[in-house]
Order: C-alpha cells, then sequence, then structure tokens
C-alpha cells in the first residue's frame, strides 16, 4: 500500500508500529445489544457492522487522542505515567482503562502535565483502527 494507507490503516500490528508511534493493543470485536462494538481494555465503543468479529488488535495514533474530552468522544479516566518532550510537541502517556494510551500534544500543554496527575484520554470511535493480530 501507499505511505497513507500504511500509516491509516495498516494491516498488522508491526506495520502499525512501522511508520510513526501508534497506540496499539489487543481488543477484540463482538456482537451485542448494541450492534457489533469493540473491546479494548475496559472500553466499548462502536464500530462499523461490517467489521470482523473476533480477537484482533486497535491501532490509534497519538495525534489522535487528546487530553481531555469532547461530547461524543470515548473517554478514559487515568492517570498520567510519564511525558516525552520532542521540541514543539509532547507526547503524554496515561495509563487508563487497562491500556497505556500516548496522547501527543503541543508543547506548552505538556508543560503544564505532570507524572501522577490524575487526566482524562479522549479519541475518535472513527480513529481507531482494527489490525489482524
Amino acid at each position: 500500500g501507499t505511505p497513507r494507507d500504511i500509516y491509516y490503516a495498516p494491516a498488522t500490528p508491526f506495520v502499525a508500529g512501522f511508520i510513526g508511534k501508534a497506540n496499539i493493543a489487543p481488543g477484540e470485536v463482538v456482537r451485542s445489544d448494541a450492534g457489533v462494538v469493540g473491546q479494548w481494555g475496559s472500553l466499548t465503543f462502536p464500530v462499523p457492522n461490517s467489521t470482523p468479529v473476533g480477537p484482533c488488535y486497535f491501532s490509534l495514533r497519538p495525534e489522535a487522542t487528546r487530553l481531555g474530552s469532547d461530547a461524543g468522544e470515548i473517554r478514559a479516566e487515568g492517570v498520567i505515567t510519564d511525558i516525552i518532550f520532542l521540541g514543539d510537541s509532547s507526547e503524554v502517556v496515561v495509563s487508563a482503562s487497562g491500556l497505556d494510551l500516548i496522547a501527543k500534544v503541543p508543547a506548552h500543554v505538556g508543560f503544564q502535565c505532570r507524572v501522577g496527575q490524575a487526566a482524562t484520554v479522549s479519541f475518535s470511535a472513527a480513529d481507531v483502527v482494527r489490525v489482524n493480530g
């Protein structure tokens, strides 16, 4: 595939981590009363009905992971476990819902964060990619 395909729609966990960073962890797609949903850590979120059911990995890019939350987004409460300063930005690692999620934020936001601080991370379900294991 193209570099864009590899970045935004990786086929395997290896490919997801090959170009850039990604939040990659095992999960599962299941059928429920709510339709077809993804289960990732203790989070549950809608996925397209055509998504294959079964164990998988999910990938979420750090730039699609936000500190704080917006209406209609998947959100998780957690604790900041690491902050990596990158010059113009920072990667803030939040342990939440059984996952360690990296949020890429502007440097000035990273300066306001502290390890051990409570934090909310959020993302759109549309930014989570099902990856074959």
